[in-house]
């Protein structure tokens, strides 16, 4: 049978054993844990690490390909602006030479009436001098009357667009 000492000592040994054990378990697997959270902790630092130099990096890509497509925008909007300007120019001046022909008759036209009416007027102005002179004969002829006197001290002015008959008259 068992005895009580034995039993006592059994779970003496026992409990011994257990806390041994446990504290050899405690020194190895402690020392593990703490390289484990050590690992961790410089796991978690690299990794904060490495997203804030990913995220310096991708800044700094972000601002290139920017500054990089401003500069391309810019260039394709002058190249744009210059042929629009080109354009532009092309038509007016193809609108330009199309009032030209569309105005073209209406100047001849103008021209010519302007032409004819020259001629009127110096036929007329002529016309009017043989009156003049046809009214200072015939006053001459019949000197006696008043009418004809005054026509015959008559002067014609017939400058400067003046349409008077007697501008002057000479005192006799």
């Amino acid at each position: 049978m068992v005895s009580s000492t034995n039993l006592t000592l059994l779970a003496a040994g026992l409990a011994l054993g257990a806390g041994a054990t446990y504290l050899i378990c405690r020194v190895l697997f402690g020392a593990r844990l703490e390289t484990a959270r050590v690992e961790a902790r410089m796991t978690r630092e690299h990794a904060v690490d490495g997203e804030r130099r990913l995220k310096e990096a991708i800044d700094s890509l972000c601002a290139e390909a920017l500054r990089q497509n401003n500069a391309q925008f810019l260039t394709l909007a002058r190249t744009e602006l210059e042929r629009v300007r080109a354009e532009a120019a092309g038509d007016l001046d193809q609108t330009g030479h199309a009032i030209a022909e569309f105005l073209a008759p209406i100047r001849d036209g103008l021209a010519h009436y302007e032409n004819k009416i020259s001629e009127i007027e110096r036929a007329r102005e002529r016309s009017f001098g043989e009156i003049v002179v046809a009214a200072r004969s015939a006053a001459w002829r019949a000197s006696g009357s008043t009418a004809s006197r005054r026509w015959a001290n008559c002067t014609v002015e017939w400058a400067m667009g003046s349409r008077r008959l007697c501008a002057r008259t000479t005192r006799a």
